[in-house]
């Protein structure tokens, strides 16, 4: 079975490792174009495992050709960033995803996040083909794996690429053996996850704590949850809820080595770790040691 593997950081990553592994012929793999003097870490990747790298600024208008004559049985694609436009589908008899969601849930870019953000305790990873309409396409193997209530967005990608990763061994095995079996999703039970931007990290302490907390977890690593204090960004890496009263939403109150914020109907938050505009990510003991916070954070959105 001849694999052309599409893929980005972090989930694709190790996804490839594993499919050069398990002994898989992975004849190219493409990513995202080069940016500056970053190369991409698949690239990376590939020269460390002598497999031919192609970047496309646009698959559909510029791919076709050169996946044709590479001769694929399949396509993977984990994380590409791209949607394939039916000429690239074409090629092959089946293109497979790799979404880290439960399908239908979830369906986009932002499938974990979204995840964490609404509280979720489980998600998984689905193995679907691909098809035009986004995250559509029926379902060969899907995993669930519980979420941690302090797991961070960039520590469930990690647990995802894993997953990820045996349930596509698992799917192509299936498709080597004449084994598989296609599982429509039920469209009834849709859900949607929008594309993130840096703006949809500054922090609204109007919030629960509950929401709050999720909300950290769920923009950790990127774009990281953030709020102003006397005009300066302060990055928020982790919270908790805490029992500290009498605290309006956003007014802080520290003690010698921990801070705490209120947030909705007298609830409140302890923050964790923080960085300040300039500085370096620290625990909030240390942050304290060279940042005085009193009053209240900026009403700046």
């Amino acid at each position: 079975m001849r694999i052309v593997f599409f893929g980005s950081a972090p989930i694709g990553m190790h996804i490839l490792e594993e499919l050069v592994k398990a002994k898989f012929n992975v004849v190219a793999a493409a990513t995202e174009v080069q940016v500056g003097r970053v190369v991409p870490p698949i690239k990376v990747l590939c020269e460390k495992l002598k497999i031919p790298c192609l970047q496309f600024k646009s698959v559909g208008k510029e791919g076709e050709e050169t996946l044709r004559k590479l001769r694929p049985d399949i396509f993977v694609v984990a994380s590409y960033g791209q949607l394939f436009t039916q000429n690239i589908l074409d090629i092959v008899p089946v293109t497979l995803n790799v979404h880290p969601s439960l399908l239908p849930l979830y369906r986009g870019a932002t499938p974990i996040q979204a995840a964490i953000l609404n509280g979720e305790t489980k998600t998984g990873v689905s193995i679907q083909k691909m098809v035009k309409k986004l995250d559509a396409g029926d379902i060969i193997v899907q995993t669930k794996f519980e979420l941690g209530e302090d797991e961070t967005a960039g520590e469930a990608y990690v647990k995802a690429s894993k997953v990820g990763a045996e349930s596509l061994i698992k799917a192509l095995r299936l498709i080597q053996g004449g084994e598989a079996v296609w599982k429509p999703q039920d469209d009834t039970k849709v859900t949607i996850c929008r594309m993130i931007k840096k703006e949809h990290g500054v922090i609204d302490f109007n919030k629960s704590a509950t929401e709050l907390v999720n909300f950290v977890r769920g923009y950790n690593p990127w774009p990281v949850a953030h709020a102003f204090y006397k005009g300066k960004l302060i990055k928020v890496f982790r919270a908790k809820k805490a029992d500290m009263e009498g605290l309006a939403p956003g007014q802080i109150r520290a003690t010698k080595n921990r801070i705490f914020t209120g947030c909705k109907d007298n609830e409140s938050i302890e923050l964790l770790e923080l960085q300040a505009e300039g500085g370096k990510k620290m625990s909030a003991a240390a942050f304290l040691c060279g940042n005085k916070l009193e009053g209240s954070f900026d009403e700046r959105s």
